[in-house]
């Protein structure tokens, strides 16, 4: 159907005649062009009629379809129309060609439901009573656990949940055969290689020669690296030896590693460790990554991977002070991010190892 006149605030020099559908005899809307009779119809009044009148057009012709005149595209373009949601409250005037993008997705004065409650209300009101509504679902972050605002969601059962998500998740890894060694008799996409990054002696730093403890350079396995400090086998001793809890030298790896100088921690509780291609136009594949937590006892780390800024894999793991594999498999992402969930701060993690195929 066609937007009715009353909604016209200017025609501009059309003459409204010009501009009507012939069937409801509104303002055209997507027009359609009959090649016998050469009048417009809007497309929709165009579809109903032909599910009664197969072929023929409203002025009795045979219809074939013809390409809509430059100068009906013109005159539709003068139209200057009022917002659908006016008496909502917009007081938006729109162009033809600007008028469906707006109602679709600009206009704030649309009904929209709550997700949480189905209350009717404006667009520009949603957010502020989404971030109050107690029937809006929340999925929590550490145990993945979906739960309406309304209810109670325990810290302890919080850390019982992502216990027993992490049991499944690490049975279900072993089940599917995604062990690293596994993966490692697996044949490689072309072009590609593994690369076993355990931090060596050999990180550029602006060029020159590796410095006891700092960020890894960007560009180390042509990679970019965000959120983590490297922290030399000289320096974990001394922290070790100044505090009896410090364990950071169980976070080298003696027996398969020999000469591994540095091991990577996060320099952030709040921001996630994070590693990128250089390339934006390439991709990769964490196998897996080596770690403990140096200085607590257990630490939940929730991991994604993401391509192009969505989210293609989320898992929660929790590390231990004892130094373990996990196995990830996360294929084809340019991003994998580390982010420690806790409620408390000052908790780390070191990494060892990070297997990727890149």
């Amino acid at each position: 159907m066609g937007l009715s006149t009353e909604r016209i605030e200017t025609y501009g020099t059309t003459p409204v005649k010009h501009v009507t559908c012939s069937i409801c005899k509104d303002i055209l809307w997507k027009p359609q062009t009959c090649n016998t009779c050469k009048n417009a119809f809007c497309k929709e009044c165009l579809d109903y009629w032909f599910n009664r009148h197969h072929n023929t057009c409203p002025m009795m012709h045979h219809y074939k379809n013809d390409r809509v005149p430059p100068l009906l595209n013109d005159m539709l373009s003068e139209l200057r129309i009022f917002c659908y949601n006016k008496t909502n409250g917009c007081t938006d005037v729109l162009s033809y060609d600007a008028l469906e993008q707006h109602e679709l997705k600009g206009c704030n004065y649309q009904k929209v439901n709550c997700h949480g409650c189905k209350i009717p209300m404006l667009k520009k009101d949603l957010d502020q009573h989404e971030s109050e509504c107690d029937q809006i679902e929340i999925n929590c972050d550490l145990c993945e656990t979906k739960y309406r605002r309304k209810d109670v969601h325990e810290e302890a059962q919080c850390l019982q949940n992502a216990v027993v998500l992490h049991d499944k998740i690490m049975k279900q890894s072993q089940q599917n055969g995604l062990a690293t060694t596994t993966a490692a008799n697996s044949e490689l996409p072309l072009g590609k290689s593994r690369k076993i990054i355990q931090f060596f002696d050999d990180i550029p730093i602006n060029g020159a020669a590796v410095i006891p403890e700092g960020e890894a350079s960007d560009g180390y396995y042509s990679l970019k690296w965000s959120h983590l400090t490297l922290v030399s086998r000289a320096q974990a001793e001394s922290w070790d030896q100044e505090n009896p809890s410090y364990h950071y030298q169980n976070a080298f790896l003696d027996g398969s590693a020999v000469g591994q100088a540095f091991i990577a921690q996060n320099t952030s509780t709040w921001e996630p460790m994070s590693i990128t291609m250089n390339n934006n136009s390439r991709t990769f594949t964490v196998e897996s990554f080596t770690a403990c937590t140096p200085r607590t006892s257990d630490l939940q780390v929730k991991i994604r991977g993401w391509r192009n800024g969505e989210k293609k894999y989320k898992m929660t793991v929790i590390l231990t002070p004892s130094l373990a594999q996990v196995p990830l498999e996360m294929e084809d992402i340019d991003k994998i991010t580390f982010d420690i969930m806790s409620f408390s701060s000052k908790k780390c993690f070191a990494m060892s190892e990070i297997i990727i195929i890149a």
